[in-house]
């Protein structure tokens, strides 16, 4: 049963996959796109909170892009990550190459700023 969801928009597949998976273990959902339109056809304005943070990669996003994607989903935590330089929106930002447990922890703290939900998931392994 997951607890929480994450849309991670990034053209690698392989890094999707590798998120979705660790993810998997702290319970929480990673729904994945390659691009802007496979995101924004992820998102149903009948459901507005499927979601309950964004990460987008800045590699494959233009800025355009990332706020016609946030603007379906008002006032989700974004999480922006990508080979530098990342533009600095305001936005939290964690540069590639990282560890999948970074991301996790990032998201975690940033995102939903829960330092004991690190805990816990490290405990479990």
């Amino acid at each position: 049963m997951f607890v929480k969801s994450v849309l991670l928009i990034d053209s690698d597949c392989g890094l999707r996959r590798l998120v979705e998976k660790f993810f998997e273990f702290a319970r929480i959902q990673v729904v994945g796109g390659s691009t802007c339109q496979s995101a924004l056809a992820l998102l149903s304005p009948d459901c507005p909170g499927t979601f309950d943070a964004l990460v987008a990669s800045m590699d494959d996003l233009s800025i355009w892009e990332l706020e016609l994607v946030r603007s379906r989903i008002p006032e989700i935590p974004t999480l922006l990550i990508g080979f530098p330089p990342i533009p600095d929106l305001g936005l939290p930002r964690l540069e590639k190459p990282f560890p999948p447990e970074r991301l996790l922890t990032r998201v975690r703290r940033e995102l939903w700023g829960s330092r004991r939900a690190d805990a816990q998931v490290l405990a479990r392994r």
